[in-house]
């Protein structure tokens, strides 16, 4: 097997290296001409792995890899956007859409190239910057596009003849499965008041709602995104409304729903409130990762039946990444979020590593399934741009900045795909023990650090622990055959108890105080103060304070606070009034009267 590519894009052209996996190392690729073009504006790898094509502001170019042999080169300056069909045999090149009311024809901007002769098959015209590519079945016999509100279906590469439609008014999201029998999932927003909808057809079964193989109506969703399973199998709608009525989130408002081409279907329940921020299916198994809630946001493993299969806990993340052989999940946060990786071994659900990759933009595994590459590009970020490869471990292999300049900006960086059967199993490869990472320390008071630790520490976040589903459960949610008012009577039971074993404690803590158990900072803050104030005989051992006298000391320092704020006043020459100065005379009586409360009370309380 050869090794992989990594293509580069940036401010100073286009570039390629190569990684070498034994020993892992990264070097200039010699086979192929750099192009220095600062205009060069996308890249895309085939599926296969065997082209390489690029837009540098003047033409398309397309080499064949390893080799980096020129196959075709394309008169289009204006090009931004580049993919290939599934086989390879094809290149789709898009622009921006330039009407043109004199010749219609030349308005299109959406083109689709014979590789092998390099002409061109067809062209389109579409407007829209989004679902511009094409869709097409896992062995190119079908081929989709949605133009407008509707989807057009073509056969056996023939676009000169539209083959099928799908009779749906207002289609605005569509996707066809992978695997041998293609299906198509689309989605049509609701209006006035009716639900919207999601409807899974089975090629060339088109035919209205009765051909539909499954079919889910729900309401709140104003978008959608579409998620299938490798197999083609299943499907995860994820809903997105613009507006949460309830008023819990500006954001809007999000649900997650499970369709089964055998006409199954439901809503996925997710125990913690809150966004989604992810969802990935694994490439070889029956079961999808969702990432939600809240921060710190919980990460779960749903099966088929949309049951939590693992539970990794609570944790600053908010992406999620499958190897391509499905036996490792790596968990991330990225984006406001300090860039924390954890690198997960599904098979015994057992942490293989955790690093810290600060301002990450981009992360892509390895064809290998061992090896990471984590990069900080342009426009996200344009200060500190490039790249870091990983192993599974969390180790850092290689580093490298992007540009020989300062102020150098990279876009884009890819991994050459490369078939996973050539590489070596990652469960196969020596492994490393590692910990599982410490919960966040908790804040402990300084009275309260050097006690019997009987006292509870003062949580900012509920951190959760990895765990698997609980035994005998048969839904993912916790608690699955309870109802709503069992749930919240069990909750407000729980909640009293845990108060009233805090207030226990916190006493049994407060009565076991000593003047020998002061923190450092209370022995620093009194040493300090015996320069400034003139010494006294020492205290007595502190006692719990009576209520009265904390109210009444309470009182007597919001006096003091009074007089000072008068004082500066009279220092200033404003005139005070009668009473005010008879408050600031009272000083020395309410200092001794304070310090006769604090002989016989507790000072720190």
């Amino acid at each position: 097997m050869t090794s992989p590519l990594i293509a580069l894009r940036g401010t100073e052209g286009l570039s390629m290296l190569t990684f070498t996996m034994d020993p892992p190392g990264v070097h200039v690729n010699r086979e192929f001409t750099p192009d220095e073009s600062t205009k060069s504006k996308c890249m895309a790898f085939s599926p296969d792995g065997n082209y390489f094509a690029w837009a540098n502001g003047f033409h398309v170019c397309v080499v064949a890899t390893p080799s980096c042999r020129a196959v075709l080169r394309l008169e289009q300056p204006r090009c931004t956007q580049l993919c290939f069909s599934p086989t390879g045999k094809l290149l789709v090149s898009w622009e921006p859409y330039i009407p043109n009311k004199e010749n219609p024809r030349e308005s299109d901007n959406l083109f689709i190239w014979d590789l092998e002769t390099g002409q061109l098959v067809r062209s389109f015209a579409h407007r829209r910057t989004d679902n511009w590519a094409p869709q097409w079945s896992a062995d190119e016999s079908v081929c989709a596009r949605n133009p407008s509100n509707e989807v057009t279906f073509y056969e056996n590469g023939n676009f000169q003849r539209l083959a099928h439609k799908l009779h749906l008014q207002k289609v605005t999201e569509f996707a066809i499965s992978p695997g041998p029998v293609p299906r198509v999932a689309a989605f049509v927003a609701g209006a006035k008041g009716a639900p919207c909808f999601v409807r899974v057809y089975q090629y060339p079964e088109l035919g209205g709602p009765a051909a539909a193989i499954a079919s889910k109506s729900f309401f709140k969703a104003d978008a959608v995104r579409l998620y299938w399973n490798h197999q083609g199998t299943a499907l995860v709608v994820l809903g997105q409304a613009d507006v949460d009525k309830s008023g819990g989130s500006y954001y809007g408002e999000q649900t997650l729903h499970y369709l089964g081409i055998d006409g199954t279907s439901n809503i996925v329940t997710l125990s913690k409130q809150g966004p989604i921020y992810d969802v990935v299916w694994s490439p070889a198994a029956q079961e999808y990762c969702v990432i939600y809630g809240y921060m710190p946001a919980k990460a779960s493993v749903f099966n088929a039946k949309s049951e939590v299969v693992f539970d990794f806990g609570t944790g600053p993340r908010n992406s999620a990444y499958y190897n391509p052989q499905g036996a490792l999940l790596l968990l991330a946060g990225f984006g406001n979020l300090r860039g924390g990786l954890e690198v997960w071994d599904r098979a015994a659900n057992r942490l293989l590593g955790n690093a810290v990759a600060e301002d990450t933009t981009v992360l892509t595994w390895c064809p290998d399934g061992f090896h990471f590459i984590t990069a900080t590009t342009s426009p996200r970020l344009r200060v500190g741009n490039g790249f870091r490869v990983w192993n599974a471990f969390g180790e850092l292999l290689h580093q490298e900045s992007y540009g020989k300049h300062f102020d150098a900006m990279l876009f884009d960086i890819r991994w050459q795909p490369r078939p996973s059967a050539g590489f070596e199993p990652p469960a196969s490869r020596s492994s490393k023990p590692t910990s599982k990472p410490a919960a966040p320390s908790s804040y402990v008071p300084p009275h309260l650090r050097e006690s019997s630790g009987s006292a509870k520490p003062l949580n900012l976040h509920e951190y959760e622990a990895p765990q698997g589903a609980p035994q005998g459960a048969t839904q993912g949610a916790p608690h699955a055959g309870m109802s709503k008012s069992a749930l919240k009577n069990k909750k407000r039971r729980e909640n009293k108890l845990k108060t009233k074993a805090e207030g226990d404690s916190a006493v049994t803590s407060s009565k076991s105080m000593t003047s020998s158990c002061r923190s450092a900072e209370q022995s620093d803050a009194l040493f300090m103060a015996g320069h400034i104030v003139p010494a006294r005989a020492p205290l007595p051992t502190p006692v719990a304070t009576q209520p009265d006298n904390a109210k009444k000391i309470k009182n007597i320092r919001k006096k003091l606070v009074q007089i000072e704020s008068l004082k500066e006043k009279h220092e200033k020459g404003e005139n005070l009034e009668k009473n005010q100065l008879d408050k600031i005379n009272s000083e020395v009586e309410l200092l001794e009267e304070l310090r006769n409360l604090e002989i016989n009370g507790n000072p720190w309380e």
